[in-house]
């Protein structure tokens, strides 16, 4: 009887230490969730002082809770985003914000202000400068003062290409910026011939040349991707020869060129320095085109000094 009276009262308090876990556990959920919803307010409320050119609030909040600067609002916007919107709007005489945009970032600098992030998974601060509706000299000078204040115009995604890039592509002004700069582009001759390789479904290893890869190459959206491509690669190698560029992806661009006949890329890449790359590398190009059956190809490519 008594083993029983202790099996029970072990039991019942099992079920008493169980439930008060999951009671505290669920008032730490909750007082998080307040937490939370407190700071976002708190972010909210700086949103509308820096929106109002409310400076003296703005250095107030700031040094009551520094931690505001680096999270996000109920719209999901950091106060770096709303400053960048705010000047945005002074160039349409909506805000006033058009002369003393680098005081607030001078006043954000003192307290850890984080410029390289990406909101949402989507956009960082000088991607979102390169997308507003700004002249070109309003966008240079916004990406001149964020990089003096610690933004990095070489923060990249997992691939290697950094962010800004992906918004850059189609403005020359702010991409001949960028290259000016010593932005890292060693993977991005292969991302910009990424989409013809795509449309191709193109694999070194397994492609034969048949007729559904032809009436693609000869498709009018084949023919735009690559004019895009060659202007940006002739802007490319206004900054870099062929040997500053990634290897490894270097060899699948120029097969790819070898698998679709692409001689007018070939000889630009020669202009460029490919018969100025390492003797394996170009054997490894010529065992390929060779493959291939590419015999004009294969004339330019035996052309090189280390061949």
């Amino acid at each position: 009887k008594g083993k029983n009276v202790k099996q029970i009262f072990k039991a019942i308090l099992f079920l008493f230490l169980t439930l008060n876990f999951t009671f505290a556990d669920e008032i730490g959920k909750d007082t998080i969730t307040m937490q939370e919803q407190n700071l976002t307010r708190q972010v909210d409320e700086l949103c509308e002082a820096i929106m109002d050119d409310d400076y003296n609030k703005v250095k107030a909040m700031l040094d009551e809770n520094p931690a505001i600067l680096n999270t996000t609002n109920s719209d999901g916007d950091r106060p770096i985003l709303k400053l960048l919107y705010a000047y945005s709007m002074s160039k349409f005489n909506l805000s006033a914000f058009d002369n003393i945009f680098e005081k607030y970032i001078e006043i954000f600098s003192n307290y850890e202000l984080d410029l390289n992030f990406i909101e949402d998974e989507i956009i960082s601060p000088l991607q979102m400068v390169v997308l507003l509706p700004l002249n070109d000299k309003d966008k240079i000078y916004l990406l001149d003062t964020l990089v003096k204040y610690g933004a990095d115009i070489n923060f990249s995604d997992n691939k290697g290409l950094p962010y800004i890039l992906i918004s850059a592509t189609e403005n020359e002004k702010i991409f001949d910026y960028l290259l000016n700069k010593n932005i890292n582009v060693t993977n991005y001759l292969f991302w910009n011939f990424y989409d013809l390789i795509d449309l191709v479904n193109f694999n070194p290893n397994t492609n034969k040349l048949d007729n559904k890869i032809l009436e693609a190459i000869k498709s009018k959206k084949y023919q735009i991707l690559r004019n895009d491509a060659i202007t940006r690669t002739n802007r490319l190698f206004k900054y870099h020869k062929i040997s500053y560029f990634n290897k490894t992806k270097l060899e699948l661009v120029i097969k790819f060129l070898v698998f679709t006949n692409d001689i007018e890329c070939i000889k630009l890449f020669i202009k460029n320095g490919l018969l100025e790359c390492d003797k394996e590398f170009l054997e490894k190009l010529i065992s390929y085109t060779k493959e291939q059956k590419r015999d004009e190809i294969l004339s330019l490519l035996k052309g090189g000094k280390n061949v």
